[in-house]
Order: C-alpha cells, then structure tokens, then sequence
C-alpha cells in the first residue's frame, strides 16, 4: 500500500515508458507483414491495408473517450485495461487463420493504444515537477519515435526467422509484465468524477470520424474524390464533425472540452504541432515516389532515410526537453521550425543528379533535428498550461487533430500529384520529370506552410512569463471551466 500510496516517480515513468514500447513497437513492426498476409490468406492490397487502417481508425475513435473514461473510472483502471485489451488483441492476431481476424486483432490493439497512450503523459505529468517536464517528456517521446523507427526492422527480421505469428506473440510478455508494473506502481485515482455520457456527442464524432479516415482510405485518385458514394461520405463526415463542434460547445457535460482550445499557448502547440506532423506523413508518401521512381533506386534506402529522420529527431529531443526546461520553448521551437522549413525548401529543389541520394539523406538527418527540436517541446509547453483534471481530454484532443489532419493531407497530396503530374504530361514532358515536378512542388509548400507558423511559435511563453509554480493554466481558461 505504500508504494501505491507514494510511487516513485522513476518506477511510474518505467512503467510508462514499457507500455509506450510496447504499443510504438507493435504498430509499425507489422509494416512489413502486408505482402505476406496477401499471400497467406489470398487477399489483395485494398483489404491487406485494413490491417493498419483498422488500428488507426480504432485508435481515433477511442481517444475522444478516454478522458470521460478515466474521469469516471480513474486514470489506472483505464490504463490497465488498455493493457489487458492489447494483450487480447495479440492472442486473437496470434491464433486468426483469416484476415478478417487479424483485422479485428488489430482494432483490438487500436482501442488499446488509444486508451493508453493518452493517459502516458497524464501519469508522468502527475509525478514530475513542472520544471523537468521537458526533460522527461522528451524521454517519453524519443521512446515512442525510436519504437516506431526500429519497428519495421524488428519485424522484418522476425519474418525472414520465424512465422508471422510471432509479430503478434511477442508483444504478450511485455504487456503482462506492464500489466503487473501499472497494479503496482501506478497510484488509484482518489477523486474520480461521474458524470452523464455524452451520447450525442459520442455518437457525432464517430461517425465523423469513422467517415472521414474510411474515405480517406478508399480515396486514390481525383476519380475517388469526385464519385458520389466517397463525396457524400466526405459530406456526412464534415457535417458530423461540423454539428459535434456546435454541440460540444453548448454541451453542459461535452465528451471533449473543446473550451481548452482558450487557452493560447495550448491552441498555438496544437496548431503548429499539426502543422509539423502534416509534413512528417507527407514525406511517408512522397520520399518513397522522390527515391525508388524518380532516382531509381533501391527501397532500401527509402528505409535508411526514413529511419535516419527518426534516429535524429530521437537524439535531438533529449537536448530540446532540457532547453525547454531551462529557457522555455520559444527559441528552441523557433530553431527547429526553421530548421524543418530549410529541409523541404532545399528537397523541393532537387534535381535529377547521381549524389542526390546523400544529399536526401542530409536533408532528412536535418528535418529529424527540427522535428526533434520542436514537435515534443511545442506538446510539453502547451499541455503545461492544462490543470492536471484536463490533461488527459487535452491529450486525447492533440492526437485526435494529429491523426486527423494527417489522413485528410495524405489523401489530398495523392490527388495534386496525380493531376499536376498528368497535367505536366499533356504539356509534353516525360512522366518521371511530371511526377519529380510534382514532388518537388509539394515539397515547397509544406516548407511554406511550416514557415508560416514562425510568428505563432514566436507567441509562445518565454522562461520569464513560465510561472508553472503559481499558475498551472490560464486563470480565465479553469474559472470558465469550474463555472460549469
């Protein structure tokens, strides 16, 4: 009882960061696997893709719960409970003889994510002095980004060693051994709320959003866009999202307390954050086609630049957390938005040269630095401004508008560089040169559009204005909370 009473805060962020690995590991490890689920269950891309859509739509439909669930049945319970859902999710996909199983394995393991990593920040944020957030934070994240990085290799090693089940049993003992860790280290919550389930706001965000990420992913080309099943699916979602927002807002008890966003420097993080995370997806779709189609070369190498752009910005967060903690996060936020728009600006310029594969490499290795610099600092400074009741409806909030926008731009980049390339083409140049044209433009205005968001990074909190100690949030943003 007294180590449930009075945890040490190193034995929770241990724990904390086990169930991140865990969660990170498992989602990019299965990459890999979708050619060798086609050929063992005799299914084509479309369906094999359902295997990653599934976690992330099941992950984006549970997080705008999660802060109502842990407020009514505290932050351990939900946590622990996460564990036990993605330990079943990986017995399921571990034993399925057909994709249908695995997909379902894999919503499993999204519902999971989505109850846990929300509540992870919430959890360090309750045992770390405000001063350290950075630091710790940054831990945090470089976790989750060198899982995420190191994954599909882990996974592409243990399918050239053993069976594909294994990708799915191997996340067994490290989630049980979470499990045990979270019983034992994690404090229970002593003053849990209950209040009414907002239904109608449930019921509006997922369909908005189930809509919106299932369209996206049928959506390939202007054709897509344009047919009235996917159009009036875009519609219905819109709308869905457009009436939840309208109704959040008046709600007395809203499932999302979308009045967070009065908070300025919670609403900068979030807006830049997406911004940054928006060109992070981007350069998913757009290396790959820059690299393997365009310069011809190995995917190999789409993996090294990939992976290099994780490897930096991991390495970089440690020193972002700790010149946030000692200087708050303008200036280093600054350097990094500055550092990223420099990476797409010089990619976007580009041409058709035998050494431009190391200089690809530079350039992500660069945009690494910048992410590392900025995405994870933006996201402390921001959630420092939330009180501790609102941290995990906050959190839910940030990656739900993370993930969301990132489908949305993927869908819209595939579709610019269908009709620009086809366009280019109709003018007489040769398709390689159409789609490096293309490539190169979106490049640009991501770079554009990450520069642009330099005059709201400079709106963020000097160390001077950072009085953590006596304001935990903005005064007017937690009177009009308590109010209602």
């Amino acid at each position: 009882m007294k180590s449930e009473q009075n945890p040490s805060p190193k034995s929770v962020i241990f724990t904390i960061l086990l169930g991140a690995i865990t969660v990170s590991l498992n989602n990019s490890a299965l990459n890999p696997a979708l050619p060798e689920f086609m050929q063992i269950f005799h299914v084509g891309p479309a369906l094999a893709s359902w295997i990653l859509a599934a976690f992330m739509l099941a992950m984006s439909l549970t997080l705008p719960v999660t802060g109502y669930l842990s407020q009514n049945l505290g932050k351990r319970r939900i946590y622990m409970t996460g564990l036990a859902l993605f330990v079943f999710g990986s017995i399921l996909g571990s034993m399925a003889n057909n994709i249908y199983l695995v997909i379902m394995a894999r919503s499993l393991q999204g519902i999971a994510s989505g109850l846990i990593l929300p509540l992870s920040l919430a959890f360090i944020f309750s045992v770390t002095e405000i001063q350290k957030r950075g630091r710790i934070t940054s831990l945090w994240a470089s976790t989750v980004m060198f899982s995420l990085a190191i994954g599909p290799f882990i996974g592409a090693i243990i399918l050239a060693t053993s069976r594909w089940e294994m990708l799915f049993l191997l996340n067994i003992p490290i989630a049980l051994f979470t499990f045990i860790l979270a019983a034992k280290h994690l404090t229970k919550d002593q003053n849990s709320t209950k209040s009414t389930f907002d239904w109608v706001g449930f019921s509006l965000i997922t369909c908005g959003l189930g809509y919106l990420i299932w369209t996206c992913h049928q959506i390939k080309s202007w054709q897509d866009l344009t047919s009235s099943s996917n159009f009036v699916a875009l519609g219905l979602a819109f709308g869905c999202l457009l009436f939840f927002i309208f109704h959040q807002l008046k709600s007395k008890a809203p499932l999302l307390n979308l009045r967070l966003f009065q908070c300025r420097h919670y609403s900068l993080s979030v807006m830049i954050v997406m911004i940054q995370t928006v060109a992070m997806f981007e350069c998913l779709v757009l290396l790959p086609l820059l690299i393997q189609e365009v310069f011809n070369f190995n995917p190999i190498w789409t993996g090294i630049a990939l992976l290099t752009t994780a490897l930096s910005a991991s390495l970089s967060l440690n020193l972002a957390g700790k010149v946030l903690d000692l200087h708050g996060p303008r200036n280093i936020v600054m350097l990094g938005l500055v550092l990223s728009a420099i990476a797409m600006f010089a990619l976007g310029q580009l041409s058709i040269q035998p050494h431009n594969m190391v200089v690809i490499i530079v350039l992500m290795t660069l945009r690494g630095i910048g992410i590392g610099f900025s995405v994870t600092p933006l996201t402390t400074a921001g959630l420092n401004y939330i009180a501790q009741p609102y941290l995990v409806e906050a959190t839910a909030m940030h990656d739900m508008v993370r993930r969301t926008a990132s489908s949305i731009a993927i869908v819209f980049v595939a579709i610019y560089l269908e009709i620009r390339s086809s366009s280019f083409m109709q003018q007489g140049l040769p398709q390689l040169l159409s789609l490096h044209v293309s490539i190169n433009e979106v490049f640009l205005a991501t770079g554009g559009l990450i520069a642009l968001t330099l005059p709201c990074a400079y709106f963020l909190a000097s160390k001077k204005q950072q009085h953590f100690s006596e304001f935990s949030t903005e005064p007017s943003l937690i009177n009009g909370l308590d109010k209602d």
